[in-house]
């Protein structure tokens, strides 16, 4: 649950999300000399991987530039799984100089810029991946809501706010409901960050109904810490609804009835048989 609210960058799961690795699943279309490097990584043997890539790089024949920055590609990649990033980079714009019109070579490249966290450059270029018309045949595709999430991920540890909202929303155009609780969780926090106490309110109203009285009592005081008494109410007045013998929720409804300046419904909760039900 929400837990040090007050230490933004770290504590959130969009803090820690990467995309997930590259697909290296075999292709009928595939070149018989990426087909082992393929292979290895699918296998999540990188230093076969290696091996392999490194044995047809030094084969005594030609290869098209397609081909060759294919197997460059597949080289950077083997690397930055076996922790040699400063190789995998090098390689990875070899790749790019030979076929610049990819984007397995330049998300290997966000991904090394966002392991050494620089997560601004790490940002803009993944930024700045755009659909390939004419695609290598060994490239990547990236799925849209994995791109938008690692925007926000790399925004979100910059501090920018309203730019992590934005990628958010670009992988749940459908809004609040159509994201994962971790995410839900996420734009509960942002809305904090940003001072927006209508969609703290919000986001809080779904997630307190799949939490015990605890931890949705923890969550709706970080509401009330901020001053949003107005918000507070209505979800304390639904929680304590849904857990009428909860002595918890009964104190944190007359607090706030208190602040609010409604004594007597405060007098009415603190009367005996108040813990039936705050409706």
């Amino acid at each position: 649950m929400l837990r040090k609210i007050d230490t933004p960058r770290y504590e959130a799961y969009l803090a820690a999300y990467r995309m997930p690795p590259i697909s290296f699943t075999d292709r009928a279309t595939l070149p018989s000399s990426l087909r082992p490097i393929w292979t290895a990584l699918q296998a999540e043997a990188p230093d076969a991987a290696i091996r392999n890539a490194e044995t047809a790089l030094s084969a005594s024949r030609l290869f098209s530039a397609e081909e060759k920055a294919g197997l460059l590609f597949g080289l950077a990649a083997a690397q930055l799984a076996a922790g040699a990033t400063e190789d995998a980079w090098e390689n990875a714009r070899r790749s790019l100089d030979l076929f610049p019109h990819q984007i397995g070579g330049k998300s290997l490249q966000a991904a090394i810029q966002a392991s050494r966290r620089n997560y601004e450059i790490a940002y803009d270029q993944l930024k700045a991946l755009e659909p390939v018309s004419s695609p290598a045949i060994w490239d990547i595709a990236i799925d849209p809501v994995e791109h938008a999430l690692a925007l926000a991920s790399f925004s979100w540890l910059c501090g920018q706010w309203d730019q992590v909202a934005e990628h958010i929303e670009e992988a749940y155009p459908k809004g609040l409901t159509s994201m994962p609780d971790e995410i839900q969780e996420d734009w509960f926090r942002l809305a904090h960050y940003r001072g927006q106490a209508e969609e703290a309110a919000k986001a809080a109203a779904i997630l307190i109904t799949r939490r015990p009285v605890e931890l949705a009592d923890e969550m709706l005081q970080t509401i009330v810490q901020n001053g949003w008494y107005s918000e507070a109410l209505p979800l304390y007045r639904d929680a304590f609804g849904r857990a009428p013998n909860s002595e918890l929720l009964r104190r944190r409804l007359v607090a706030l009835y208190i602040k609010e300046g409604d004594l007597e419904e405060a007098r009415r909760l603190t009367a005996p048989g108040a813990l039936r039900t705050a409706a």
